[in-house]
């Protein structure tokens, strides 16, 4: 539920409270801000530039509904093709009949998950004896276990690293799966947010006061979309 779920009386109690709330905080930090010698700021800077943030959510980001579709589709298909050839490779034939991964019930192949780490690393490592370019940190069962290294890592960067010493079909097609599953992600977040909204137009919540980890401690405005 959202504010405009609220009862109308409920609501003016509500919006009488933060009024008086917000009366109070000034008495007490209108002088602070002049002891600082930080009015000036605040009247100049940040109480317009908040008319200005405002107004920008308002607004909205305007969204080309069908171009994203339409890109979402054939990012979607490229990767389907990607993940049919790895499928289809030598390697990971020989390692779905060695592992007996179970049978596909409508393709009627074995199937292998391109998706899924232990499976990845499993197949480049010990059945095709590649050498992990780095590894990933240690859990606390790993150390519990007594284990020196974590798993070998398999992200983007890896298997690039990996690409560039071993020019393999499967490990062209693992990294094309890699890339191309983001672009999916990110294109099947951007139709959510065009059809949740209720003009088509993408709106975000900007935040003018905080700070990020690595932005130096500089305060830049950040935004989130709704």
């Amino acid at each position: 539920s959202t504010i405009y779920d609220c009862p109308y009386d409920q609501l003016c109690w509500y919006a009488a409270q933060d009024a008086d709330a917000t009366f109070r905080l000034k008495e007490v930090f209108w002088g602070l801000l002049e002891k600082e010698n930080l009015l000036k700021h605040l009247i100049k800077i940040d109480v317009p530039l908040a008319y200005v943030l405002a107004h920008m959510e308002y607004k909205g980001i305007g969204a080309d509904k069908k171009y994203v579709e339409k890109m979402f589709r054939e990012t979607e298909d490229e990767l389907i093709a990607a993940d049919d050839a790895v499928l289809a490779s030598s390697q990971v034939k020989a390692y779905a009949e060695k592992y007996q991964i179970p049978m596909h019930p409508v393709l009627k192949d074995n199937v292998f998950n391109t998706a899924s780490s232990d499976q990845v690393s499993q197949l480049l490592f010990t059945e095709m004896g590649l050498t992990p370019p780095k590894y990933n940190k240690l859990t606390a069962t790993q150390r519990v276990k007594g284990q020196k290294k974590g798993t070998p890592s398999v992200d983007i960067k890896s298997l690039k690293i990996l690409l560039e010493n071993n020019k393999i079909k499967v490990l062209e097609d693992l990294v094309r799966i890699s890339k191309i599953a983001k672009t999916v992600e990110y294109f099947e977040g951007y139709l959510k947010l065009i059809n949740e909204s209720p003009d088509g137009r993408i709106h975000t919540t900007y935040n003018q006061i905080k700070l990020d980890d690595d932005d130096g401690g500089g305060g830049t405005v950040t935004g989130d979309r709704k």
